[in-house]
């Protein structure tokens, strides 16, 4: 399910007509009112994990998600939610930065976005965060998008992204910036998982341009051709 921030809407942490991704939609019963009241669990640009009132956005795309669950709460409220975080105490130590309720979060994130993103939006992403890249590294909202995404395709093995990976690469090998091997590093890892002609000829433009890569690149690029 996605949804983007209504016009002339101001939240903390969100952007007007940015599309999010909904974690969570919880239905608070409020009898006093007579009325029930939803909200969505959205991870924000700040990167925090928020609850926001639904009646704040417009819905992109209404399909429940395929794996959430109804689960009822001792208060009477209805959580549409994911297996992981139906604990009553998920999200008390998620916030307090507990380990396993963070590597779940994570886990849910990572096939979030490979499920719910197409690959349109993918490319668009990618594309975005380089560009980020060059033109507002403080704000890198977009490039970190494209880090969770990258690390997503690699965790479930998918080729999607293999063309606009190596494009948007090509253009950061032959950059000054110093920070351009965060994404470079998780691109390689994401492109060497795979056995591809275009791939293949990639590797072969890096080591043909050393000089501007580091010794991990190096490293993840000739371990590529003595695996394959």
């Amino acid at each position: 399910m996605k949804v983007k921030l209504k016009n002339n809407i101001y939240e903390s942490g969100l952007f007007e007509g940015r599309e999010y991704l909904v974690i969570e939609m919880v239905v608070i019963n409020q009898i006093n009112l007579g009325e029930n009241q939803t909200f969505f669990l959205i991870e924000n640009d700040d990167r925090q994990v928020m609850r926001y009132e639904a009646h704040l956005f417009n819905i992109s795309t209404s399909n429940l998600n395929s794996k959430w669950i109804v689960n009822q709460t001792n208060e009477g409220n209805i959580r549409f939610t994911f297996e992981e975080f139906v604990e009553s105490d998920f999200w008390e130590n998620f916030y307090n930065d507990h380990k396993e309720s963070i590597h779940k979060y994570n886990n849910i994130k990572k096939w979030l976005l490979f499920s719910e993103i197409n690959d349109e939006e993918c490319i668009e992403i990618i594309t975005r965060g380089v560009l980020e890249e060059f033109n507002n590294p403080e704000k890198p909202y977009n490039l970190e998008k494209s880090y969770d995404l990258i690390e997503a395709f690699t965790q479930f093995k998918d080729e999607r992204l293999i063309k606009v990976i190596t494009d948007q690469a090509k253009v950061l090998l032959t950059s000054e910036l110093v920070s351009r091997y965060i994404f470079l590093n998780v691109a390689f890892k994401y492109l060497s998982i795979f056995k591809d002609s275009d791939v293949n000829n990639f590797f072969i433009f890096y080591l043909e341009n050393i000089e501007h890569g580091n010794d991990i690149l190096t490293e993840i690029a000739t371990k590529y051709f003595e695996q394959n």
